[in-house]
Formats: C-alpha cells, structure tokens, sequence
C-alpha cells in the first residue's frame, strides 16, 4: 500500500472539513493509506508574506512540518496549493543551501527536532494522477458526467513558480484536466483559466472589493460558458469561489456556479454521502448533486 504523510493545513479543517472527508475515504478506498501528522502547525501561509519579513522564521516552520513526516518514513501529500507552495519551496530550498539548512537546524535543536531533506513534498493532484491513475478514475465513473460542463482551477501556488513545482506545464497543465475528463466531463477552455482566483498575496483579507473583482472576471466566463461546476484543488482558492459568489449575489449579481474540490465529486461517484463528502456551502448546489447521483440509477 502506498502512504503519505498527510498534512491537513487550515483552511480545509477549520472551514471545509467535508473536502478533507472526501479526500480521506477516497483514498482509502483507493489504497493510498494517510497518517496524520500530529503536532503540524500552519505550513506558514505565502499570502501572509512571512517569508518576505523572515525567511529565516518562514523557513523553520515549515522544515518543522516536513521533520514529522521524515520521522514518519513518508513523503508528505498536502491538498492546499498554499501549503504546497510554502513547504515545497522551504524543503527545495533548504536541499540545496546547506549553510540555510544548519541555521534552521539550529533553531530546531532547541525543540528536540531535525530536518534531514529526506521527504519529498506532492501535491493531491500528483498523487491522484501518478499513484491511482487516470484510468482506474475512468472506470470507478463509467462515463457518469457525460454532458457535464466543468471549469477547473489549479490555482497558482501549485503550478509556479516552475523551478520550484516542476508539477506540470506551467502554462499548459493538464493533470486536473484529464482527471475531469476521466468522469466523461467536458473540461472547458477560457481566457482566465489560469489566472489567480483573487484570493492570494493577502487580498482576500486586506482589499475584499479587489479580490472579489478578480474573482468576477473568471466567474463571468464561467458563467457565459455555462458550466455546471467549477472544480479547484485548494480550499483557500475554494473558499474564495464558494464564498465570494454568495458576496457578489449580495451585492445584486448573479453567480451562482456550483463549486467542488475535486475528491467531493469523485467521492460522489463512489456512492459516499454527500451529507459526509459535501455539505458545507455558500453557493448551493443541490440540484448538481442530485444529477450526479441520478447517473449511479440511469
């Protein structure tokens, strides 16, 4: 059985824990077993600028978070683009600066812990698209969401910068895209595919009618190519989605495009509740769920 490390993050417990749900009974059942890695801390968030300020701080936390995956013997599986990007980086970076790695150590030393470099850092969508595979999805949905629209977001922190993610094209990527289509979805193309959803870089806190209005300008194309759902990989990216359209309805707009992470809507194929895997929203979507359930009786 293959294992990982799994780091929880904040958002997706603290906010969304039916994501999480959904990602720990899929893969479960998929043979991809997750330990908990107890005592993790926040990865430190990008969009709090804590590198910029203290790299020195930044980078010691998130070593501490990989130290408890490499006393665990596994690699880590974070679902957050954020946490993907903060560990990521601090672990590519404290691989190849020595002299960066012994000054963090030394911080470590005082809590009884060490960074080694041993442990790699995956993201859910490389775990999904290498370890289970595209066409073990294809025959756990049969073609079910033949018909359905999707817009996907990767999000940014999972894709660049580049010489850190190494994920897939940073410009093309398709490992999302072909993990929808593997349901029989249609995968939509659009100007703001790839653009940020307006939740980074601390706007989401700090200037919410400037996030809100770089989410509007992705959400009207969506809207115009009349998608059926919008799929992201990230709970903050979800939460901007899911919450920011309820925002904008209150300000007399109409958006209103069901959001998923994406394990919600493969936990669905694989008969799990909804009142387990997909129940917590702003933006409702009942009426989605109850067409992917219909296909299991069609």
């Amino acid at each position: 059985m293959t294992s990982y490390a799994l780091y929880l993050g904040c958002i997706g417990p603290l906010r969304y824990p039916d994501i999480e749900n959904s990602i720990r009974l899929t893969f479960k059942e998929l043979g991809i077993e997750l330990v908990d890695m107890e005592g993790a801390t926040c990865c430190p968030a990008p969009g709090a600028g804590f590198k910029n300020f203290d790299e020195l701080a930044a980078l010691t936390v998130s070593a501490r978070n990989i130290s408890i995956a490499e006393e665990l013997g596994l690699d880590v599986m974070t679902f957050c683009g954020g946490c993907q990007g903060s560990l990521n980086w601090a672990n590519k970076l404290l691989q190849s600066d020595p002299e960066r790695k012994s000054r963090v150590n030394e911080i470590l030393s005082e809590m009884g812990r060490e960074y080694r470099g041993t442990a790699k850092v995956k993201h859910l969508v490389e775990v999904v698209y290498e370890d289970i595979g595209v066409d073990r999805i294809k025959k756990i949905a049969n073609d079910r969401l033949e018909g359905f629209k999707v817009a996907v977001h990767y999000g940014c922190h999972v894709l660049r910068p580049y010489r850190v993610e190494e994920l897939d094209d940073p410009e093309k990527p398709h490992m999302l895209d072909d993990l929808v289509k593997a349901w029989g979805a249609e995968s939509l193309e659009f100007p703001e595919k790839h653009t940020c959803c307006g939740a980074g870089g601390g706007l989401f806190a700090n200037d919410r009618d400037l996030s809100l209005s770089i989410m509007r300008k992705k959400m009207v194309q969506i809207k115009e190519l009349e998608a059926d759902m919008l799929i992201d990989i990230c709970p903050f990216c979800h939460m901007q989605f899911d919450l920011g359209q309820m925002q904008l309805r209150e300000k007399g707009e109409d958006f209103s495009t069901p959001v998923f992470y994406y394990n919600q809507v493969l936990a669905l194929l694989m008969g799990f509740d909804r009142n387990k895997v997909a129940f917590i929203e702003n933006t409702p979507r009942d009426e989605v769920i109850r067409r992917i359930l219909a296909t299991e009786r069609a």
